[in-house]
């Protein structure tokens, strides 16, 4: 870059909805604005859902792309020559391919750094992907995550070298989050956390780390803040009966709605915008708090596939028992004294 040359960075995310990375993004964003540093962005799947978060002046490109869809890679070329970005920033696994092979196409080459923030699932890594990883680092200028465990996660189970991965922790603004100078009304512990309700966020850890506390006697409340697929369906429930043998879990991921569910965890009795769990076995007090988000109807659409092939299936069946009897009465009739 040209010196005294503004500094231009084309960011590409997967989605922009109101999930922590991006939410993160557009933190940065705004905050280097009053630096002189320019910004656009490049969604690669849905809308901006959090558009209202970013500044105006920033330019927002929703590429709406298909699964495996090879002209991705085009839309993107085209998009890196009118923008004419200084660096381009890729942030996490599913906007790493089609920006890295969009970039080689795209002249003068601009130099493409990739952060890891991390998955959304606590599963293996495939090997296709631990091979193309492998492929698009040596193709990627800088290679950074935010964490010391994301970084042995990308050493130790996608196999990059150690020497190729940077680790830069996210900040926290200390001023912002400071403990609040209230009077406590109770003297139960308060113990909150906020996040995506996900299996790889693992609340149950801590729901059961609190039934353990509330076992040696102290008053103890859970506030968890989230939305996420291990919210349950109604967006309230009642966890009861549990003993002290059994300290209570989070949903099982089988059944994230437990509305159809007997034994401990049921159904709720009422709505409510800020729901409480009761585990009356152990005293303890659940919040959940519905955050702002998103509701997508992938179980319905699921349900309504299964619907329609089934009946399918049955007007196929149909067809076939239709045609068969056609053929036996026709060769019935040109068999005469055959009865």
């Amino acid at each position: 870059m040209a010196p005294g040359t503004a500094l231009h960075v084309l960011h590409v995310v997967p989605t922009l909805r109101p999930g922590g990375m991006e939410l993160a993004l557009a933190r940065v964003v705004n905050g280097l604005l009053s630096r002189g540093v320019t910004h656009s962005i490049i969604v690669l799947k849905g809308e901006a859902l959090i558009r209202d978060r970013i500044d105006p002046a920033v330019r927002i490109h929703c590429v709406h792309a298909g699964a495996h869809d090879p002209l991705v890679a085009l839309c993107l070329r085209r998009l890196i020559l009118s923008e004419a970005p200084s660096v381009i920033h890729a942030r996490n696994l599913g906007a790493w391919p089609e920006i890295a092979a969009a970039r080689l196409m795209a002249y003068p080459l601009v130099p493409l750094v990739f952060s890891f923030h991390g998955v959304a699932e606590a599963k293996p890594v495939p090997a296709r992907w631990r091979l193309l990883c492998r492929i698009l680092s040596r193709l990627t200028s800088e290679v950074f995550t935010v964490s010391e465990g994301s970084k042995r996660f990308l050493v130790e189970h996608v196999g990059l070298r150690e020497q190729d991965v940077a680790a830069i922790p996210n900040g926290v603004d200390t001023r912002r989050f400071a403990p609040a100078q209230r009077a406590h009304t109770t003297s139960e512990l308060l113990v909150g956390t906020v996040g995506s309700l996900a299996p790889v966020k693992n609340q149950a850890l801590l729901i059961r780390a609190c039934a353990r506390v509330i076992q040696q006697g102290l008053a103890l409340r859970l506030d968890i803040v989230g939305e996420g697929r291990e919210r349950p369906a109604r967006g309230t429930c009642s966890v009861t009966g549990f003993d002290r043998k059994s300290p209570p879990a989070w949903p099982h991921r089988r059944h994230p709605g437990l509305s159809q569910q007997p034994g401990p965890i049921c159904a709720p009795e009422r709505q409510r915008s800020e729901s409480e769990c009761l585990v009356r076995g152990h005293g303890l007090r659940l919040g959940l708090h519905r955050q702002p988000g998103r509701r997508g109807g992938r179980n319905r659409r699921s349900r309504l596939r299964r619907v329609a092939v089934r009946a399918w299936r049955r007007k196929c069946a149909d067809g076939i028992n239709r045609r068969s009897g056609r053929q036996s009465r026709t060769t019935a009739g040109a068999r005469p004294g055959s009865s």
